[in-house]
């Protein structure tokens, strides 16, 4: 079936024929490109349908890809496909690349070995292309084939831990504490713009004032700036598979996190329904608001949760005062593990420290 979806119409017993009489590619026979082919960019999204749109037909999951490629976050070129091809492909006949690839996937088992093996070639040839890039400096990634697979190729395991808070769990609040009641405003797609704007502008404030206290000369702090395209980006997510696989078009996604009326306090939050929990993605507590407004902000999630029949709240990399307060343990992750690569000659991995890695960078 897959075959026949090609370009060329060719069919399965045409491809068969093919692919008995085609010759399997080295490692030095293949390098990396960037590809603009609407075809072979599908093709690549069938290949990560196992893994990224389990609970979805073909056609919904395709479908959520070139819906979520159409946000500002990813349209017009921003959002850049790679693939290994063959150093004879032509670029001009995308469709013949796409029946060998078609072919070739369809005899070959798809056992780890040559995975990891395809994995490694990637990656390495992935690295180099980013090196050569004008004025880039660093590159981001987050594994899910543990911490080191990467590191052999310049990405450095970074902290990838978290607390999961249950929606049933209570939320102690010190009664002697004598602070006034919390008063919180939602956050949603109407006041989103002036949320992240201000949380940039203080970030580069924070960030500024950190480098003028350090004493290391030489430190970098490194950030993904929490801009509303992010943001977006991963809510787009939610809310289609909210209406196109749950298919509830009349109860949509309109809570995005709740902000502190009295300081620069918030929670942003992501809803992942497929695996009933509640992310917050970008979390700022503002150092004049005292634990009673956290404490409120985690209430907040708990109860958008359990509106949702979701089982619990999670944040990345939390401050250990945080997680003291709400009485939880700090885990590490299993999956999603934060690496980052210095591919600029003039800096140091290890005077580079990943400030901000909260779920929000995973775009």
């Amino acid at each position: 079936m897959v075959a026949e979806s090609t370009a060329s119409g060719q069919s399965k017993g045409a491809a068969a024929a093919t692919a008995a009489t085609a010759a399997p590619f080295s490692h030095c026979d293949i390098h990396l490109i960037r590809t603009l082919s609407p075809e072979i960019i599908q093709h690549t999204w069938i290949n990560n349908k196992e893994e990224w749109g389990k609970s979805m037909d073909l056609e919904t999951y395709l479908s959520r890809e070139r819906y979520l490629n159409d946000q500002t976050l990813a349209r017009d070129g921003k959002l850049k496909t790679w693939v290994l091809v063959p150093k004879s492909f032509d670029p001009e006949h995308p469709d013949l690349l796409l029946r060998r690839l078609i072919v070739l996937e369809s005899l070959v088992p798809k056992i780890k070995v040559c995975k990891m093996c395809s994995a490694s070639v990637l990656a390495r040839r992935l690295w180099d292309e980013i090196s050569r890039m004008d004025n880039v400096s660093f590159t981001l990634l987050h594994s899910d084939i543990g911490p080191t697979f990467y590191s052999r190729f310049g990405w450095i395991a970074q902290r990838s831990d978290e607390i999961a808070i249950p929606t049933s769990y209570t939320i102690v609040v010190d009664s002697n504490s004598h602070q006034d009641p919390v008063s919180l405003e939602n956050i949603g797609d109407s006041n989103m713009q002036d949320v992240t704007t201000l949380d940039i502008q203080l970030l580069r404030e924070s960030l500024k004032a950190q480098l003028e206290e350090s004493t290391n000369s030489d430190k970098l702090l490194f950030a993904v700036i929490p801009d509303i395209h992010c943001i977006q980006w991963i809510n787009a997510r939610a809310k289609y598979y909210v209406q196109h696989v749950l298919k509830q078009d009349q109860h949509d996604i309109t809570v995005l996190g709740v902000k502190d009326l009295h300081s620069d306090s918030f929670a942003l939050w992501y809803h992942n329904v497929l695996h009933h929990e509640l992310y917050i993605v970008r979390w700022r507590l503002d150092p004049t608001a005292g634990e009673h407004v956290a404490c409120a902000l985690i209430q907040a999630a708990q109860a958008e949760a359990k509106k949702w029949n979701m089982s619990k709240v999670v944040i990345w990399n939390p401050e250990q005062s945080l997680a003291d307060l709400l009485r939880v343990e700090i885990k590490p992750r299993d999956s999603s593990l934060s690496a980052l690569g210095a591919v600029s000659p003039l800096l140091d991995s290890k005077n580079i420290e990943w400030v901000l890695n909260e779920k929000y960078a995973t775009w």
